[in-house]
């Protein structure tokens, strides 16, 4: 566990526990947020008092577990790929369905996929697909001239990054906060991981197909 939190490009020792000052920055961004309408009042009311910090690997009851619970259903459907297998019973129909025998199968084995997802690229990429930036680029403008659509982006990177970012830990009377990748527990780590996932092999099979390699 020691060598794990030593990685400095995932995790960071800390000098206080900011569950506090975490959950007073959420409470206040949920709050405006359900004022502009962004989010409505069932998403709103996603927040407990007294939300005590968990084992390290438990995000159960933490500060943004109920606001990573809320995203999830919001990108559920930015997961979806040509290329994702479901279950085993799903990978033996598409075998007994593949028409030509000539083919040579590969696979590619993920080391440590959660904290070696790259948060602010795949954070991008879900704005992107769900917020695409304005013709006008108005988001280098001040709030009050902004389009809606770019308000809406602005609140919702806010949220993912609360939702991910704001990761922390303790372990050996320590604290961690984890800044890079997504932790594993975490309700929204799946997903993301998962987005992610299914564009990186879009990209790379795009490029195989292009190459001739695959059909």
């Amino acid at each position: 566990m020691e060598e794990l939190l030593g990685d400095n490009t995932k995790f960071k020792l800390v000098d206080n526990d900011s569950t506090i000052t975490n959950e007073d920055q959420l409470i206040r961004l949920l709050s405006r947020l359900k004022k502009d309408n962004f989010i409505t009042e069932t998403e709103y009311k996603l927040h407990k008092e007294n939300c005590p910090l968990r084992p390290v690997m438990s995000a159960i009851k933490t500060v943004n577990y109920g606001l990573g619970k809320m995203l999830t259903s919001r990108l559920s459907h930015l997961r979806q790929s040509q290329y994702v297998i479901k279950d085993s019973s799903d990978f033996v129909t598409k075998l007994t369905n593949t028409k030509n025998v000539d083919k040579l199968m590969i696979s590619f084995d993920v080391v440590s996929l959660f904290t070696n997802v790259p948060l602010t690229f795949t954070v991008d990429y879900i704005l992107d697909q769900l917020y695409p930036v304005c013709s006008t680029n108005c988001l280098q403008l001040s709030k009050s001239k902004q389009c809606v659509d770019c308000k809406r982006r602005i609140g919702f990177q806010t949220l993912l990054e609360i939702a991910t970012s704001k990761t922390h830990l303790s372990f050996n009377n320590k604290i961690y906060v984890q800044h890079d990748g997504v932790a594993m527990g975490a309700p929204l780590a799946p997903i993301i991981a998962d987005i992610f996932m299914a564009y990186l092999e879009t990209t790379l099979m795009d490029e195989l197909i292009s190459l001739g390699v695959c059909e």
